[in-house]
């Protein structure tokens, strides 16, 4: 799942890299401790974002602990305890990918039907808990998952509209990230952009491989040839960076900020840069 949002490495300083991979890692461990082994597979760096937004505003400092995992059995990581942007970032991840196994059960071919139920089977009893927890998320995802789901069978041309549904879930995952409701607006608006810009990085990634096999894929159906689609996607995701940047701009942040500038000054721009050259998603490593 997606993976396209993260700083640039090369501009963070050494403590700002380190808090970054704790932050990763947290969310990875606390995946493991409150939903199973299983589920730490499932991590991507678009929901570290989501993490450190919330504990941001929150003004939450992290603790850190020096402990081994599943990646490094032999040398200590520094990972973060658990926080509420790490629980929140976990909970929406289980939830996003129990819901995208069941819509490639529907979409794929046979192989990859089997290996997706297979998938969500081993996940239900991760998703039951996370739908316990975030019931109006919940509540969102599936509804938007229908929706995504008609769209594609209606072969969608639209951008916006084929980009709409991941927007809407997204924006109530940003949401999650205050309970002070002067922030709803900003942040709704911050999460529609963000959502749109990771839609249209995978579609765009993925514009080759689905002309190829015939999946569903905006910028195939409005029959844009590769160099069409890489100007169309291009000036869609700028326009998307800048509402973000605006959205963004209006939120207080009481922690992490010079990280959080990284991602949404410099790393959303460098991935925007790499559309059309096999978009290339650096490892924090």
């Amino acid at each position: 799942m997606f993976g396209y949002i993260l700083p640039d490495k090369n501009e963070l300083k050494v403590k700002e890299f380190n808090l970054y991979k704790a932050f990763y890692c947290g969310v990875c461990k606390d995946l493991g401790l409150r939903y199973g082994l299983t589920t730490r597979f499932l991590l991507n760096y678009d929901l570290v974002l989501l993490a450190l937004l919330a504990d941001s505003i929150l003004g939450v400092e992290p603790v850190f602990k020096s402990e081994v995992c599943i990646a490094s059995p032999v040398k200590k990581k520094v990972i973060a305890k658990e926080t509420t942007g790490i629980t929140i970032a976990s909970d929406c991840l289980v939830l996003l990918s129990y819901h995208k196994l069941q819509d490639n059960i529907h979409d794929e071919k046979l192989g990859k039907k089997v290996i997706s139920k297979t998938g969500a089977m081993a996940l239900k009893k991760a998703y039951n808990k996370a739908q316990k927890a975030q019931k109006e998320l919940e509540t969102v995802i599936k509804k938007q998952m229908q929706a995504q789901f008609a769209l594609e069978n209606e072969n969608c041309s639209i951008v916006d509209m084929a980009a709409d549904p991941t927007a809407q879930m997204v924006a109530k995952m940003a949401v999650l990230c205050s309970t002070d409701k002067a922030l709803t607006p900003h942040l709704w608006r911050f999460g529609i952009f963000l959502g749109k810009l990771i839609y249209l990085l995978d579609a765009s990634e993925d514009y080759e491989k689905d002309k190829e096999t015939g999946s569903f894929n905006v910028f195939v159906n409005m029959g844009l040839s590769f160099d069409e689609m890489k100007q169309v996607a291009t000036d869609h995701c700028i326009l998307c960076a800048s509402e973000l940047s605006a959205a963004y701009c209006q939120i207080t942040l009481k922690e992490n900020k010079d990280i959080l500038d990284n991602i949404v000054y410099l790393g959303l721009p460098k991935v925007i840069n790499n559309i059309g050259n096999s978009i290339q998603k650096e490892k924090m490593k």
